[in-house]
């Protein structure tokens, strides 16, 4: 805990003369428990717990960490040469709030060769570098192109291969190995990194990258639960974890200052349901309070909403575009007249007249009739003319001879 205690409370290097070390605030408080003393009032008003090489703990204990996690907080666990496998697999199961809270069980644990004694080139199983890393993470962007720090020096000699599970990799060494994972558990979240924090199983606390990759993992699990989601447009749906231990009502506050009301009832089955607030048309700060105390002076978490990143591209869109958007229901007009906007409007808006196609059909039909009647006619005339004709003809041919 050396290390990690050391760059989460380093003091200022602009402290005032005359300042004592204890008047100077640090940036991260902490606070030191015997796995023996974990109990519901102790965690209480905590935003972060780490277990640090913890080798297992209590049943009561266990379930305290759980609700704890449930209900908001949030668990980082590091390992180290303490730690006892079968017990942390038993954290696991059906049997277990959300499903436990470990991210995944433990399955061997792998060691690569010293920092004195590298392994050749080519094992790669062995070699415990950093090989992956999701960036688009909002506690490890930045990582990969090398703006807080490079992780490229960082061997680890020890680590746990793990099974995530439904856990969500975060980092992985050359192997394969999962280094860092999260899992979410009710209204909280676990992290599982899964070599030691401290220098005991890597060199990772004397590589520069430790101090900002160690903060921005401690900010990211320190921060209420909607603030870390990612960004949000108008219309999306947001989705606010539920806890399974508690009844609660919430009231979301939008922009306008008017209010909106989600209830999560505690669940018999412990499978995490969160809650979901679909009423997010208006862009800006949405506030969310616990109803029975609407006046808190802070908010429980706050989100915000963002316009889509299409409403400020100013390109022009292609016809084919619009009517991509608008849909095979919605018909676009183009029109390269301006003076023509009106006409259209109407058009689309009135439709075609259906009385006007049918006195139209009326009037052609009346026009036809006498043409029509006409041409009938003259055909009759015609052959009855012909047919008397023939019938005069008849007795000429037939008369006898003199």
């Amino acid at each position: 805990m050396f290390f990690f205690r050391l760059a989460l409370t380093v003091q200022p290097e602009n402290q005032s003369e005359g300042e004592s070390a204890g008047e100077a605030a640090a940036p991260v408080l902490i606070d030191s428990i015997l796995p023996g003393e974990v109990t519901g009032q102790k965690l209480e008003g905590y935003r972060l717990v780490l277990l640090a090489n913890v080798s297992d703990l209590a049943p009561a204990a266990l379930e305290e960490l759980e609700k704890y996690v449930d209900r908001g907080g949030n668990l980082l666990i590091t390992l180290g040469d303490r730690v006892n496998p079968g017990s942390y697999n038993r954290w696991v199961g059906s049997h277990r709030l959300h499903e436990g809270l470990l991210p995944g069980k433990l399955l061997r644990l792998v060691e690569s060769a010293d920092e004195e004694n590298p392994v050749l080139e080519g094992d790669s199983n062995q070699t415990g570098s950093i090989a992956a890393l999701n960036e688009k993470h909002p506690a490890l962007a930045g990582f990969s192109e090398g703006k807080l720090g490079t992780l490229a020096g960082v061997r680890i000699r020890k680590r746990y291969e793990v099974h995530p599970g439904a856990a969500e990799p975060l980092m992985q060494d050359t192997g394969g190995i999962i280094l860092l994972m999260e899992k979410t558990f009710g209204q909280g979240r676990v992290m599982l990194f899964t070599s030691a924090i401290d220098r005991d199983w890597s060199n990772f606390p004397l590589q520069p990258a430790y101090l900002p990759w160690l903060y921005r993992i401690v900010s990211y699990l320190a921060q209420p639960g909607s603030q870390r989601a990612n960004f949000l447009g108008t219309g999306q749906i947001v989705k606010l974890p539920a806890s399974v231990t508690e009844l609660q009502t919430l009231q979301i506050f939008k922009p306008d200052g008017s209010a909106g009301y989600q209830q999560a009832d505690p669940l018999e089955t412990g499978v995490k349901t969160p809650d979901t607030f679909t009423d997010t048309d208006q862009a800006g700060l949405y506030a969310v309070r616990w109803a029975a105390e609407p006046d808190a002076a802070q908010p429980q978490m706050m989100f915000a909403v963002n316009l889509p990143h299409r409403e400020s591209q100013l390109r022009p869109l292609l016809p084919e575009e619009v009517k991509s958007l608008a849909g095979p229901d919605n018909p676009v007009i183009f029109m390269e007249d301006p003076e023509s906007a009106r006409e259209a409007v109407l058009q689309a808006r009135q439709g075609y007249g259906v009385w006007d196609l049918l006195l139209w059909a009326a009037l052609l039909v009346a026009l036809a009739e006498p043409l029509l009647a006409s041409q009938l006619s003259k055909r009759r005339i015609l052959r009855a003319a012909d047919a008397l004709n023939r019938r005069d003809l008849l007795p000429a041919a037939n008369q006898p001879a003199a």
